[in-house]
């Protein structure tokens, strides 16, 4: 078969050029992607490979971004994860000593109502947006440059409310008006960066290229490193038995501090470079949407529905983390890195089949299995644990979840490939059946109910840390058994069994099928170069004028 189409390609002399995807090897940056898709002619013509699409008209497989740019999108990517935000439960638990019920309420009635209406409004404003600079360009170097004084002021709220009581009003309001500050730039940065991950290719098998990279080489080249590295500067404060109590916490606290300072500085930085090297290349309609069309297109698009109605549900769970488990139960934060080895070498063996996974297995099945394999080893590590007490046994819970780690490994790699491709794919969705792209409405709405559900069940999980009788201010390594019992069911037992078992149901009725996919991708390859083709005649025209 091979032979056959190189020598059809040798014998038409009129095409000067070919894409040639069904043996292009995809290095992501070198890690060897071998992605098996279709050798496509270049003007968009008919597949020469794969008997069973030679029917289908696939897109091209043409890669609009360069090496520099593609460089840039990885660091992009790092800069979203090269922080400490995992730290933040304890932060406010330890050093900054805010109640756990003063905090819920608040997020309750001030936090969260003040999100999802800011979250509405600066997305309505996003997608009217059209500027030389692109849609979401302006957006993402301001939430960059307006949020860095606002992470400042939040990591050093410890050192402004030194030795407050748990309930000091003061130091509560100065977290609320922060937090609701820094929800401003935090919104914008969230949507524009959905927005620019949408609009960086036209072409599903370039993007897919792209998350491909960002995924394997974001971990390799230390995204993870800042959170890794205070991990076991904690650690040794933890269980350092030369140190007393209150000067291992003052440590700890001059750690996060100095930590989540540095890291807000480096992120932005790449960040900011990424946003001065990107182009959007997904056009926008000549038509601002209105509010209500913007907002009706959302929930006539069944597929979004499906991917909000999930993460709603998902949200309905009773949880802690998993960095309270290794800290309040097993003393040792560390531990989470090291139990954490075997899972990121088996992490890397989806990326040799990324295209055959996506050949042979629906986004659906992909989507389900992705997302509920770890919830199901999760429940039976954690019933193994119960009996006797397990749980809190060093000697067996390491080797247990270092296995369990080890068999998730590859799930989560499917899962993190086929989330980020599928939120891309329901732009694209809107952009077919309506004719213009919603981008930051659709991941507003998408994430506003969802975002109001998790600020009330956040809520519900601070009282529930309070009933159960955990103790702020008094070190996580310093909680009685009964509460080390809950931190572990509410990781690895409770979310299991609540919001994952509810987040399943929505996936099962995800419907964009594999041969409406190709259809969809022709159609807006064809309707995106009329549109380019307009926008070149009305350049033309207003010259001459």
């Amino acid at each position: 078969m091979l032979r056959q189409t190189l020598v059809q390609i040798k014998q038409n002399k009129t095409h000067k050029t070919c894409v040639f995807s069904q043996f292009h090897l995809q290095f992501g940056g070198g890690c060897g992607i071998l992605l098996l898709d279709t050798m496509i002619d270049a003007k968009g013509g008919i597949p020469l490979a794969k008997e069973k699409v030679a029917k289908e008209q696939r897109p091209t497989g043409r890669r609009y971004v360069g090496a520099r740019e593609t460089i840039a999108y990885l660091m992009f990517d790092m800069s979203a994860s090269m922080n400490v935000d995992s730290f933040k439960g304890r932060f406010l638990d330890q050093s900054v000593n805010i109640s756990n019920r003063l905090r819920g309420w608040m997020q309750m009635f001030l936090i969260g109502p003040w999100d999802a209406i800011n979250d509405v409004l600066f997305a309505a404003m996003i997608d009217k947006t059209r500027t030389r600079y692109g849609k979401f360009r302006p957006y993402l170097v301001f939430s960059l440059l307006g949020g860095f004084p606002f992470q400042l002021l939040y990591f050093l709220m410890p050192l402004f409310f030194l030795g407050s009581g748990a309930e000091y009003m003061p130091k509560v309001v100065y977290f609320v008006i922060v937090s609701m500050l820094s929800d401003i730039t935090g919104t914008f940065n969230s949507l524009a960066r959905s927005g620019v991950n949408a609009t960086i290719t036209p072409d599903p098998y370039d993007r897919l290229r792209l998350i491909s990279i960002r995924e394997f080489w974001s971990g390799i080249l230390g995204e993870r490193l800042p959170q890794l590295t205070l991990q076991f500067v904690i650690a040794g404060f933890d269980t350092s038995t030369s140190l007393a109590p209150e000067v291992a916490a003052a440590h700890v606290r001059t750690a996060v501090i100095a930590f989540g300072v540095g890291t807000a500085i480096l992120s932005g930085v790449f960040a900011l470079y990424f946003a001065f090297v990107y182009r959007e290349r997904v056009p926008q309609s000549f038509e601002k949407p209105k509010l209500l069309m913007n907002i009706k297109s959302v929930f006539t698009n069944r597929p979004l529905l499906c991917i909000l109605l999930s993460e709603v549900m998902g949200t309905i769970s009773v949880k802690s983390t998993e960095e309270a488990y290794y800290a309040t139960v097993l003393k040792n934060p560390a531990l989470q890195t090291i139990i954490g080895i075997p899972g990121a070498l088996t992490t890397q063996i989806p990326y040799l089949f990324t295209a055959r996974l996506r050949e042979r297995f629906s986004t659906k099945s992909l989507w389900v299995f992705g997302s509920h394999f770890g919830d199901a080893t999760g429940v039976l590590v954690a019933l193994f644990a119960m009996n006797g007490g397990i749980y809190a046994k060093k000697s067996i819970m390491v080797p247990v979840l270092m296995v369990r780690e080890m068999i998730y490994g590859p799930a989560l790699t499917v899962r993190n490939l086929v989330r980020a491709e599928i939120d891309n794919e329901v732009f694209d969705y809107t952009e077919w059946k309506n004719g213009f792209r919603t981008e930051a409405m659709s991941a507003t709405l998408k994430g506003l109910i969802a975002k109001v559900f998790n600020n009330f069940f956040s809520a519900i999980n601070e009282l529930i840390k309070s009933a159960i009788g955990f103790r702020t201010g008094s070190g996580y390594r310093n909680q009685p058994p009964s509460v080390q019992r809950w931190v572990f069911l509410m990781w690895l037992l409770l979310p299991s069994i609540t919001g994952g078992v509810l987040s399943l149901i929505p996936k099962l009725f995800y419907n964009i099928t594999q041969e409406e996919r190709v259809q969809m991708y022709a159609d807006l390859t064809e309707r995106r170069s009329a549109m380019a083709k307009s926008r070149e005649a009305i350049g033309t025209a207003e010259e001459q004028a």
